[in-house]
């Protein structure tokens, strides 16, 4: 356990609002927290990163929100686009349905996408909750900097680049 309090306290803290930049990358990330949890907390912060099985209560409490959140972001998307309306979630309030609007109605897909991630951000502040220095505040770290490697790919040159090469393969079949 005072090995928690170490890893803890030695990585860098993790903000959604700063620059498009990792402070510490996935591999480092687990390359330091191997020493100092169990091989069934590693295992479990491993598949939080790699997108395998991970479960335990607070993870799956995560999870659920997550997949309410993405139905509703679905369902909707498809009652704009006139398609048969397809329900994945599991009830939610009206502040989740308002929230979901707004993140519908933004001025681009890619501000869209920023104001989903925030929602999910404070998700896992919820989830964190009064967990200190335990496997739980580990495992939000590990959503969150997986988020934050997800996030570090949405730059507007990169995007750009990938328009401009994706418009002229279009250019090209059109030509043949």
């Amino acid at each position: 356990m005072r090995g928690l309090y170490y890893i803890i306290t030695a990585l860098p803290p993790l903000s959604y609002k700063a620059e498009f930049k990792l402070p510490i990358s996935i591999e480092k990330f687990l390359s330091d927290i191997k020493g100092f949890v169990s091989k069934k907390d590693y295992e479990l912060i491993y598949n939080i990163i790699s997108g395998g099985n991970a479960s335990a209560s607070f993870i799956d409490k995560f999870i659920a929100l997550k997949n309410n959140i993405d139905g509703l972001v679905l369902q909707k998307r498809a009652q704009k686009l006139g398609r048969k309306n397809i329900s994945r979630t599991q009830g939610s309030d009206s502040s989740l349905n308002q929230t979901v609007d707004n993140i519908l109605k933004a001025e681009s897909p890619l501000k869209a996408e920023e104001m989903l991630f925030s929602l999910y951000w404070d998700a896992l502040d919820t989830v964190l909750g009064l967990h200190k220095f335990d496997i739980v505040e580990l495992c939000v770290y590990a959503f969150k900097l997986k988020f934050l490697e997800r996030r570090t790919r949405f730059d507007k040159k990169n995007g750009s680049d990938e328009f401009d090469k994706l418009v002229s393969y279009l250019k090209v079949d059109l030509e043949d």
